[in-house]
């Protein structure tokens, strides 16, 4: 003859452990990223490469938060980074220092650097 179950109290009562909260931000692929902001690969990539849209490239992928393109959406335009702007700002104080003779050289070799440079072990 089996024995019958207990019945439970209420302190006795097992409880299921809570679950862990859902991710506010989905990670997506560029092309997930370009379905969800309706242009081609191409021209987010082109975005993406010049840090004019909010990514992250790892290895040879780029990865993008879903939170973050729709922030960067509801941004004003004067929020966008433009690489050129920045560039012709640095180039334009460059000349407070006319006895740099070496100027040039230093930023042709920081930009050569830049462009470069490895991520995860694979060029950017």
């Amino acid at each position: 003859m089996k024995p019958k179950p207990r019945a439970m109290t209420s302190t006795a009562r097992k409880t299921k452990p809570a679950s862990a909260p859902a991710p506010t931000q989905e990670v997506m692929t560029l092309s997930e990223a370009a379905a969800f902001l309706r242009v081609a690969e191409n021209d987010l990539l082109d975005l993406a490469v010049h840090g004019r849209v909010p990514c992250r490239q790892v290895g040879s992928d780029w990865r993008f938060l879903r939170d973050a393109i729709s922030e960067w959406l509801r941004g004003s335009a004067d929020e966008v980074i433009d690489a050129d702007a920045a560039r012709a700002h640095m180039l334009s104080t460059a000349g407070t220092f006319p006895d740099d003779d070496d100027l040039k050289m230093m930023l042709d070799f920081t930009e050569h650097q830049r462009r470069t440079q490895t991520v995860g072990g694979m060029r950017s």
